[in-house]
This record gives C-alpha cells, sequence and structure tokens, in this order.
C-alpha cells in the first residue's frame, strides 16, 4: 500500500490548537502552573484578560435589546 492509501488514524487536537491560537494573540494572558505532581501546564489568566477585552465583552456584560 502506498502512502496515498493510508489513512491517518487520529483525531485532530483541536483545543490544543485552539490555545495555540490563543496564546499568540494574549500572550500575557497565558502563565504556566505547577500540579501537585511537579508537572508543569499552561493556563489562562482569566482576571487579565478580562481588563483587556473590557468585562463586558468577557461575560460579564450586560444585554442591550
Amino acid at each position: 500500500m502506498t502512502e496515498l492509501n493510508k489513512l491517518k488514524m487520529e483525531t485532530q487536537d483541536i483545543c490544543a490548537e485552539n490555545f495555540n491560537l490563543f496564546e499568540e494573540m494574549f500572550p500575557n494572558c497565558v502563565t504556566e502552573v505547577k500540579d501537585d505532581n511537579g508537572n508543569f501546564f499552561k493556563t489562562i489568566k482569566f482576571d487579565l484578560l478580562k481588563q483587556i477585552v473590557g468585562i463586558e465583552n468577557a461575560g460579564g456584560g450586560k444585554r442591550v435589546l
């Protein structure tokens, strides 16, 4: 079977791709945190994100009719 006939049998990690795009747009809003096992992982600083985009646009806004 040639390379063209083989199918990739894995699911695309859309969440990781979206997080990487978010990190490119808002690099100051991403930080690394150490878990209980000593492993580091990235997380979002939501308070800073709300300041950057404005409270109204980050989940705290009022609906205008």
